[in-house]
């Protein structure tokens, strides 16, 4: 808050799913997540209703519809493996049972999967259209920006700056590699000095 955010985003569906009503409650700012953006995008896209979500173990346990826990993706895409043979590998053995459920369509249920997306499609089948809850939440912070009249001036260019409770040199990578940029303005917050104010 002490940046004037305008908006918050749990950019993490494992976050998301343990954390968002209490941050909502604290903040008076909107506070979005990940997971409603994405089940509301997944129910848009659907045909035939048969909806299929992958994630980590913590997001999986909190949903109702086919699902199937992928640990390994999160350790493969930090690796930057997005057309490794192991990638392959473990997406066949993780997605095998998912297409018999005969889903059309598969919510990416952690931000670490759409680096992976192009196995994912090509194991799961071009029929199943993949949701990238990350750009279904984009679409939600901007509607929420729109509605409260919090958007930028087109004029102003923006520019960004990255706080980390982990180690910065890993997030950098990792970040490095989804956003397809070198990052330089990344910065480690020691959280306990947030727990005393």
């Amino acid at each position: 808050m002490s940046k004037k955010v305008k908006a918050i985003v749990v950019a993490c569906n494992t976050a998301s799913s343990v954390a968002l009503t209490e941050l909502k409650k604290k903040f008076d700012i909107p506070v979005i997540g990940m997971i409603e953006p994405g089940a509301k995008m997944a129910i848009n896209e659907t045909k035939n209703s048969r909806i299929g979500v992958i994630g980590t173990r913590s997001t999986i346990n909190d949903v109702q519809v086919i699902e199937k826990a992928c640990p390994l993706f999160v350790p493969l895409a930090e690796e930057g493996w997005t057309n490794h043979r192991a990638t392959v590998e473990i997406a066949e053995e993780y997605l095998h049972e998912l297409r018999k459920y005969d889903i059309d369509t598969l919510v990416l249920g952690c931000t670490h999967y759409p680096i992976l997306s192009n196995v994912i499609q090509k194991v799961i089948g071009d029929s199943v259209t993949l949701i990238d809850s990350g750009v279904a939440s984009a679409s939600v912070v901007k509607a929420e920006l729109e509605k409260n009249n919090l958007e930028n001036d087109v004029e102003k260019k923006g520019s960004d700056e990255f706080y980390v409770s982990d180690i910065p040199t890993t997030f950098k990578s990792v970040a490095e590699l989804f956003l397809g940029r070198k990052l330089t303005d990344v910065h480690k917050v020691d959280l306990e000095t947030f727990l005393h104010t």
